[in-house]
């Protein structure tokens, strides 16, 4: 993305994200965070305001040099769908009577004066106390949801993002639990996945594929989930949300800081699918803090094969869980227990049957890989 598009941030009251009932597809409610983004937060009131097509097309591209054909030739329909979004409302009196209030009071394709083509608009007036002024609000970078291709993903995100930043101030990781219900009344999806298998479907095309979306773009929040169940019965989701570093952040001088266990043990998470960032920063510094120094390896094995044989989610974002969240309780903190105690037993093992490996183990720990492997050589 170039520094256009980084540059702009979308801002949005915390209970409208939370609260609100809509659906949008993937291109409007990207075209709607840049018409956000271009607002002035400060403001008193809304104005009218005109925005080219290749300022949009560059903020979500990251490329305005090109014409951009199709958006051209859909505007018209476009701005059309744009000014007919809303949010579904229900009265506690009438719940069979909804109402839409819709976000746009104008929208629709404009020429400036030097006759570039634009989009004009101006938000509807009860939008003001959710994008004016703001004291409780999420914020976020445009380009962290630019590259995702289903709305309802870029809705998760938005609903996950706001509460994570309500509660960082105080906790390191957060939980947020919906209810099937809730959760697809949130997206306006309560009419579509029903009967016998309308939860796994929902799950399946709408939630799992979310969540893979959030990990792949979001370079601030990452997410795993769970069902939550009630009896036999499948009522909800459990998502629990982490602040960590991306696979940019680790060099090759950190790379190089590794001892020959850690790098094994970082080498393997990346093979099974762990971020290179989450892997060297947040899951090796709590394995090597107590649970295996020395043989950070050997445990990180021990815990993807009970991962592939044991746990319900056979992810990475499952391991991540179990690693990090401090209040892993249940099976999972009982599996985590376990592997130290394996791990503790094949080193003991190793010392009495192979006690030159176990001095190799014990000297490299305290050794990067490069010099243990000098010291090998000599």
């Amino acid at each position: 993305m170039n520094s256009i598009n980084e540059q702009r941030v979308v801002k949005l009251e915390n209970n409208f994200v939370l609260q609100q009932n809509y659906k949008m597809p993937a291109l409007e409610q990207k075209v709607m965070l840049c018409l956000i983004s271009s607002i002035d937060p400060k403001a008193e009131q809304f104005y009218e305001k005109m925005i080219p097509v290749t300022e949009i097309q560059s903020m979500l591209t990251g490329e305005a040099s090109k014409k951009w054909g199709s958006f051209y030739d859909r505007l018209e329909d476009l701005t059309k769908r744009l000014f007919d979004s809303g949010v579904i409302l229900e009265s506690e009196l009438m719940k069979k009577v909804k109402s839409r209030r819709r976000f746009f009071e104008i929208i629709e394709p404009a020429r400036n004066e030097s006759g570039s083509t634009c989009i004009r608009f101006v938000f509807s007036r009860w939008m003001e106390p959710h994008l004016l002024n703001l004291k409780k609000y999420v914020q976020f970078q445009l380009n962290e949801v630019v590259p995702m291709k289903s709305g309802h993903s870029i809705r998760i995100y938005m609903m996950l993002r706001a509460f994570r930043d309500s509660k960082r101030s105080y906790e390191k990781v957060s939980k947020k639990s919906y209810t099937l219900e809730d959760l697809q009344h949130k997206l306006l999806l309560h009419d579509k996945y029903t009967g016998k298998y309308g939860p796994s479907n929902f799950q399946k095309k709408v939630v799992d594929k979310a969540i893979e979306e959030i990990n792949e773009c979001s370079p601030t929040i990452y997410v795993t989930h769970e069902k939550i169940k009630t009896g036999r019965k499948f009522t909800g989701f459990e998502f629990t949300i982490f602040d960590v570093p991306r696979k940019e952040n680790v060099s090759e001088k950190d790379i190089e800081s590794l001892t020959r266990a850690e790098l094994i043990a970082y080498e393997t998470l990346i093979e099974f699918g762990v971020f290179p960032g989450i892997a060297f920063h947040r899951v090796l510094p709590e394995i090597k803090g107590g649970l295996s120094a020395g043989f950070e390896d050997v445990f990180v094995n021990y815990l993807i094969k009970y991962i592939k044989e044991r746990a319900k989610i056979k992810t990475p974002g499952t391991l991540v869980k179990w690693v990090l969240n401090p209040e892993v309780t249940g099976k999972e903190k009982a599996y985590l227990v376990k592997i130290g105690e394996q791990v503790r037993e094949y080193a003991k093992k190793m010392q009495k049957d192979k006690p030159v490996n176990f001095e190799n183990r014990m000297e490299a720990k305290g050794m990067t890989n490069a010099e243990f492997e000098a010291l090998k050589e000599k």
